[in-house]
């Protein structure tokens, strides 16, 4: 779990307004080398989290047994 990795190096994931204000600042463009979509620390619903497409800055959520997005942790 994305929330539980971050945590294990003493950081976290960051929020889905976090993450949108990262790609509008360009901060996202070093994140694509790692893949598109990154958790945001936002739950959707109980199961299920917000991630943003870097490439683009969209948000938009999936169900946390997916495995559609990669990890960035900030402190």
């Amino acid at each position: 779990d994305a929330k539980n990795k971050c945590a294990s190096i003493g950081m976290r994931l960051p929020t889905r307004e976090e993450a949108i204000n990262a790609f509008k600042s360009g901060e996202t463009k070093a994140w694509e080398s790692d893949g598109d979509g990154h958790w945001t620390s936002d739950e959707f619903t109980k199961g299920s989290a917000y991630y943003i497409v870097v490439a683009s800055g969209f948000a938009s959520h999936y169900g946390a047994s997916e495995d559609l997005g990669h990890v960035r942790c900030i402190k």
